[in-house]
């Protein structure tokens, strides 16, 4: 018990969490949230959400075969499994994104996390792409 106590403590207090910033990418027109280490902020972004952010999901995949879209709950992953919805609904996956096929594949977290993802003011997302192996 002492020991889970301990390892309890070190991952709140550890250092290598995350927070996610906001800046906007001029080549898409969409906003891009970053997941970053604090002290890594670029000048052009503000702060969205400042917790011990691990990475950016999805979760509850609807698919309109009608409009040729689906729509996804964008959730930041945040420690101790309190994750928070990024945005206030659903963002949307419109079938002619050239990336359709490989962001709707990425509806399981445990195999996927973002670490940057661009989406416009109607909340449509433009890309995500995975956190890169150091």
């Amino acid at each position: 018990m002492k020991t889970l106590l301990v390892i309890g403590l070190f991952v709140i207090s550890s250092s290598a969490f995350s927070a996610v910033y906001k800046s906007y990418d001029s080549n898409q027109s969409c906003n891009l949230y970053r997941v970053v280490n604090t002290d890594q902020a670029q000048e052009n972004e503000v702060v969205v959400y400042s917790k011990n952010v691990y990475g950016i999901s999805f979760e509850n995949l609807e698919v309109d075969f009608e409009n040729r879209k689906a729509q996804v709950q964008v959730m930041l992953n945040v420690t101790l499994g309190l994750n928070r919805s990024l945005l206030s609904g659903k963002a949307n996956i419109s079938a002619d994104n050239v990336n359709f096929t490989e962001l709707i594949n990425h509806l399981n977290r445990k195999v996927k996390i973002f670490e940057n993802i661009c989406i416009t003011d109607d909340n449509q997302i433009i890309y995500a792409n995975e956190f890169k192996a150091e």
